[in-house]
C-alpha cells in the first residue's frame, strides 16, 4: 500500500472522538506541531471546547453513517485517527456490564460507519485498542498473543481488513490528567500524556500493524513499539 508522505500543514488529520481523555490532549498536540485538524464530538459544547484550541469542529454521531460520511468526505484527510469510546471513568461496578456493551457497540457499529464514511482511497488510519484483554498464557504478553474478548478481536480484525495504512495502538489503563485517575497500580498502565506522545509518533509509516503501548511490562510487552520509536513512557 502507498501513501503519500505526510508532513505539518500539508494534510488534514481526522479525530474522531476529539474530546475524550486521549483524544482531546491529541488534537491540542496536534495542532501545536502544525497540523490541520477536524475533530468529532457528539455535543455542541465539545465543539467550542475544540475551536478554542484550534480544531476544526465537527458535530456527528457515529451512529448516523450518512452524516458521517459526508462529514468525512467534506474534509478529505490524510490521516484519520480512531478514538471512539463509549466507557467513561468511574462508572459504578454494578453498570459496567451495560457501560462495556455499550462501548463495544461503538466499536464495532461507529467503526464500521468510520471505515465507510473513509472509503477505499488509501490513507493512514490509526486505531485505539486496548493491551490489558489477552487470553490466559504466559506473560508478558506480546501483539501475536490472542485476545480474550471475541468483541475486541472483531473490532481489530475489522480495521486490519480494510484497504488503509493501519496501525493499531493497544494502550494500557489511562491515567493522568482528565482521566480521573491519579496513579494505576495495576500493571499494564500509561499516563495519557505518554499515549498521545506514542499516537503522534505512529503518524509516521510503521513496520508493523498493532502494537502495545504501556509503561511497565509486567503484562504486556511494548518493547516493538519502544523498539521502532524510541518512545518512552516519560513523554516530552
Amino acid at each position: 500500500m502507498s501513501v503519500p508522505v505526510l508532513t505539518p500543514g500539508s494534510a488534514v488529520v481526522f479525530v474522531a472522538g476529539a474530546t475524550g481523555a486521549i483524544g482531546f490532549p491529541l488534537v491540542v498536540a496536534l495542532v501545536e506541531r502544525g497540523w490541520r485538524v477536524v475533530g468529532t464530538t457528539r455535543k455542541r459544547e465539545g465543539a467550542e471546547r475544540l475551536r478554542v484550541v484550534g480544531v476544526i469542529p465537527e458535530v456527528v454521531d457515529v451512529y448516523d453513517r450518512g452524516a458521517l460520511t459526508a462529514c468525512v468526505r467534506r474534509h478529505d484527510p490524510a490521516v484519520v485517527i480512531h478514538q471512539l469510546t463509549d466507557l467513561p471513568y468511574g462508572v459504578p461496578r454494578e453498570q459496567m456490564a451495560e457501560a462495556i456493551e455499550r462501548n463495544n457497540r461503538i466499536r464495532l457499529i461507529g467503526t464500521r460507519h468510520l471505515l465507510d464514511a473513509v472509503g477505499d482511497t488509501p490513507l493512514r488510519l490509526i486505531v485505539q485498542s486496548i493491551a490489558f484483554m489477552y487470553a490466559d498464557g504466559p506473560i508478558p504478553h506480546r501483539e501475536d498473543d490472542p485476545l480474550s474478548s471475541p468483541a475486541l478481536e472483531s473490532f481489530e480484525r475489522m480495521v486490519l481488513d480494510s484497504p488503509h495504512d493501519c496501525t493499531v495502538l493497544r494502550y494500557g489503563r489511562f491515567y493522568g490528567e482528565r482521566t480521573g485517575v491519579d496513579r494505576v497500580s495495576l500493571p499494564c498502565r500509561v499516563n495519557v500524556t505518554a499515549a498521545v506522545h506514542a499516537t503522534l509518533l505512529a503518524i509516521e509509516p510503521m513496520a508493523h500493524r498493532v502494537y502495545n503501548v504501556c509503561e511497565d511490562a509486567e503484562y504486556a510487552d511494548p518493547g516493538r513499539f519502544v523498539a521502532e520509536t524510541s518512545w518512552t513512557a516519560a513523554a516530552p
